[in-house]
């Protein structure tokens, strides 16, 4: 989502987890010991302790770690096929503990995805191993900034300026489907938007007709189905939840990067004419350079310099991004001791189904110049 081209992203991360433990049962042994040799008539009772208990098998306990993550993939179903194109009508930052388990641990107690080197305290996951430490941090943070702490990626997809849509193809619209090619597009805006004057506004009832932006689809593919820069095409429906993982641009709102290998998943409804994409969750790792990087777009309410280099907010926006770094930078990384590089992230999203508009250019300003970037110490 290009979270915006007015405002800013960072800060701090709560959470709560368990460890992972297992026993494995072995039946059939009753254990315990007798001395073979007979006590004498005089002998007298050893009470001095207890005898020891019988050895017990160990037996199956569920693990105190149960992760969290979508539904698995279906059996091949019906080969019918058809092409969607759904468009977001609502994107917020996702709460403390909604997510999926991305590194497939359950920090605090349990260990951590990656190596520490600004903060030696963990970011704690959140139940069932659910990795989101950006969502809240986000939340907070924005609050800081008159004028902009109320604006949501929802906010900026009503207005028509910015949205995220979702393209499938393969689908055969039943509940369950093994085989789905889900895209990626960004959109800089409801056609007929413009920055002079009046633009008209979407109506989130599968009409719209919103713009796509030319890095989003292969330079020759201009008409829907778009060939998407970004897709999966082994992802699947089961039991009318749509799974996928993919790498994600977000640029809605407050806030852009991308959220790599993320998850995707939400419930395929049927409203009359109207497919509906309800209850998503989009749960990935940002790198730590995009977002500071990207912080430039928005400028300081005190100096109103853009958030970079030695700008004071971008200094303490920083200082909190690379505190609540919990990831490696790819989840073939997770656990072997390298040093983080990323930040969880769980955003929600519901989406309806729209109308393709023609492909645009959107460039992104670059008021900090074309060499800045920046990342957190390793």
């Amino acid at each position: 989502m290009r979270l915006g081209r007015r405002a800013l992203a960072a800060a701090g991360a709560l959470g709560i987890a368990a460890s992972c433990t297992l026993l494995n049962p072995l039946d059939g042994y009753s254990g315990g010991t007798v001395d073979a040799t007979p006590a004498g008539p005089e002998a007298a009772p050893d009470t001095s302790a207890p005898p020891p208990p019988p050895v017990e098998a160990a037996v199956d306990a569920p693990p105190t770690c149960d992760p969290l993550l979508p539904p698995s993939r279906p059996p091949p179903g019906d080969p019918t096929s058809s092409a969607f194109l759904l468009a977001g009508d609502t994107l917020e930052y996702g709460r403390a503990g909604e997510g999926y388990d991305l590194d497939g641990l359950c920090t605090c107690p349990g260990a951590t995805a990656c190596t520490l080197a600004v903060n030696p305290s963990p970011a704690c996951d959140g139940p069932r191993g659910v990795d989101n430490v950006l969502g809240p941090l986000l939340t907070s943070t924005l609050a800081l900034f008159p004028g902009r702490g109320e604006y949501t990626g929802t906010d900026y997809i009503k207005a028509g300026s910015q949205n995220i849509l979702v393209q499938l193809q393969g689908y055969n619209g039943t509940d369950n489907d093994d085989a789905v090619h889900v895209g990626v597009i960004a959109s800089p805006g409801i056609l007929g938007r413009t920055d002079a004057g009046p633009s008209p506004l979407p109506k989130l009832d599968g009409t719209d007709t919103w713009q796509v932006e030319d890095d989003s689809v292969v330079g020759t593919s201009q008409t829907f189905p778009f060939e998407t820069r970004i897709d999966d095409r082994a992802a699947y429906v089961r039991d009318g939840v749509l799974v996928a993982t993919l790498d994600i641009d977000l640029r809605v709102g407050l806030f852009r990067a991308r959220a790599k290998e993320a998850k995707l998943v939400g419930r395929l409804v049927r409203e009359g004419p109207l497919l509906r994409l309800r209850d998503a969750i989009l749960s990935g790792r940002v790198l730590a350079a995009d977002l500071l990087t990207g912080l430039e777009v928005l400028r300081s309410p005190i100096s109103l310099q853009p958030l970079c280099r030695q700008e004071p907010l971008y200094l303490e926006a920083k200082r909190r991004v690379c505190a609540v770094m919990d990831l490696p930078g790819t989840r073939a990384d997770d656990g072997r001791a390298v040093p983080c590089r990323a930040i969880s992230l769980a955003l929600r999203f519901s989406a309806v189904m729209a109308l393709a508009g023609p492909v645009v250019s959107a460039a992104e300003p670059r008021p900090c110049g074309t060499d800045w970037f920046d990342d957190c110490p390793q």
